[in-house]
């Protein structure tokens, strides 16, 4: 089923604003696990795709957050405190299943609050997303892979923590850290860099938060050796003064 494209406006700051669409501290169909809280959750309905993300913590499960915004302690090894979950619905009116549409799901490595995003398709990447259907009860999820279940239910979930193996980009450490996390649906075959028909974004701090990202704002942040020590927004450095102040002029 085609549906109108929604244009949204990428989103570069360190603490993510609001989506068009997006809406906070939603309760949602939660189906992967009757001792999980449906609370808290940030979540986009647009074009009957309903999109959710959120934090929660492993001591307590609160889901606590300020617009999307997540704070949790550190954590100790062998893992971090806080889990981000994800929920995807390709129908709210359970007709469309979830490979009527493409997912990604994009995961901040960079502990700063730079952004480097490694973008996967979660329902790939992961072999034990819970699987199931508007009617699916909190807990009564089947676990699977996408080739087995996707063509048959319409909602996914699942609960990731940052030491996981299967962390995208690898597993991070236990940090003062600031991590960002989009999830968005395009049109099948349309890339992760379609036009997005959902998308919905969160930002997690784990302890004091990441240190500031040293973005240039102005040219003359750039001179006098200043692009030697700025980067852009995914941390990556300056080749020469000239590359900084183009960055500055055209965010590229």
């Amino acid at each position: 089923m085609k549906r109108k494209l929604l244009a949204l406006t990428l989103i570069s700051a360190v603490t993510l604003s609001a989506w068009g669409a997006v809406v906070y501290n939603q309760n949602i169909t939660a189906i992967f696990g009757s001792g999980n809280p449906n609370t808290g959750w940030t979540a986009d309905t647009s074009n009957g795709i309903q999109l959710a993300l959120r934090g929660k913590s492993r001591i307590d499960g609160s889901t606590t957050n300020v617009q999307g915004v997540y704070t949790f302690p550190v954590g100790a090894l062998p893992r971090g405190a806080w889990n981000y979950e994800f929920s995807i619905n390709s129908d709210v009116d359970g007709v469309d299943p979830l490979t009527t549409y493409d997912f990604y799901l994009s995961a901040d490595g960079d502990p700063t609050g730079c952004i480097q995003y490694t973008t996967v398709n979660p329902l790939t990447h992961w072999n034990d997303n819970s699987y199931g259907n508007n009617g699916t009860a909190n807990g009564a999820g089947v676990e699977g892979t996408a080739a087995a279940l996707a063509g048959t239910n319409n909602i996914a979930q699942n609960s990731q923590n940052i030491t996981f193996g299967d962390y995208p980009g690898g597993p991070r450490p236990l940090v003062d850290a600031t991590y960002n996390y989009e999830l968005y649906a395009v049109e099948k075959g349309a890339g992760p860099n379609g036009e997005r028909l959902a998308s919905v974004g969160i930002t997690i701090i784990a302890g004091n938060g990441g240190a500031p990202c040293n973005t240039p704002a102005t040219a003359d942040q750039c001179k006098n050796g200043g692009w030697m020590t700025a980067t852009r927004g995914d941390a990556s450095t300056f080749k020469n003064q000239g590359d900084c102040i183009q960055y500055v002029n055209t965010g590229k």
